[in-house]
């Protein structure tokens, strides 16, 4: 008899996308399930500042400060929370000053043994599903990373906002450039940077507030700052996306 709380599910990372995740402070639960989901599933490597980096599966790369600002936790809380994590065995950590790795402890077992063993005794043989769903969710992942390279959108916000974005913020950039259009999501960053405010909760409350206002193109994006700052000629301006100045506007979108 299988019991409620035995067996497994599987969370899409997209749920950091989720309003609900947002909300901050995190608990002590909520910041080891955004460990677990900022973990990489595969071996890969990525540009680190001008240095080649290679993870493996279960590790990811981030800072006390990044951790600090997403849980809305001090970064000596922070500090004493991943302490806690290693001393049971959880995690391991390196790094130094600028950046951390963390290794989630067992990340294979749970990822692959648990899978192939727990799986289809618990649900009476899916597992042929279960395969089927992980090449579908596999393909879905690698189409989305090969669109990549062609985001305009992201590629500026990784020279000027965040030179490594997370999964979930990836993905958002790429809704709202759907959405919103390259040029206003670009001009959405330089308002962010003008403000000098590089936090990405910052600077998806502007997005989320163009996409809510109806803006579609870069002619919306400056009419609705016109609009916000009546027109006046002492408003602030930044370089904009396309050349122009565009207006930035001084209300806070948090």
């Amino acid at each position: 008899m299988v019991t409620p709380d035995a067996g497994w599910i599987k969370i899409h990372r997209a749920v950091k996308s989720h309003w609900l995740y947002e909300v901050t402070p995190f608990d002590k639960y909520h910041a080891w399930e955004d460990l677990l989901l900022s973990a990489s599933h595969k071996q890969t490597k990525f540009l680190h500042g001008n240095k080649l980096t290679e993870i493996q599966s279960g590790q990811f790369i981030t800072s006390l400060r990044k951790l600090s600002e997403k849980w809305g936790w001090g970064k000596s809380t922070v500090d004493r929370f991943l302490t806690l994590l290693e001393s049971d065995g959880m995690i391991k950590r390196f790094g130094d000053t600028t950046r951390t790795l963390i290794a989630i402890e067992n990340w294979s077992f749970y990822q692959s043994q648990d899978e192939k063993a727990g799986h289809s005794a618990d649900t009476g043989g899916t597992q042929t599903d279960t395969i089927k769903n992980d090449k579908k969710y596999i393909g879905e992942e690698e189409e989305a990373r090969a669109r990549i390279p062609r985001s305009e959108a992201l590629a500026y916000f990784s020279n000027l906002f965040n030179p490594t974005p997370s999964e979930a913020i990836v993905a958002h950039i790429l809704h709202y450039e759907r959405e919103l259009s390259t040029e206003v999501v670009k001009a959405a960053i330089d308002t962010a940077i003008g403000e000098h405010n590089n936090k990405w909760s910052y600077l998806h409350g502007i997005l989320r507030n163009l996409q809510a206002d109806g803006i579609k193109c870069i002619a919306d994006f400056t009419a609705r700052e016109a609009k916000r700052n009546g027109g006046g000629s002492n408003a602030k301006r930044g370089s904009g996306a396309t050349g122009n100045s565009v207006p930035l506007g001084g209300a806070t979108y948090l």
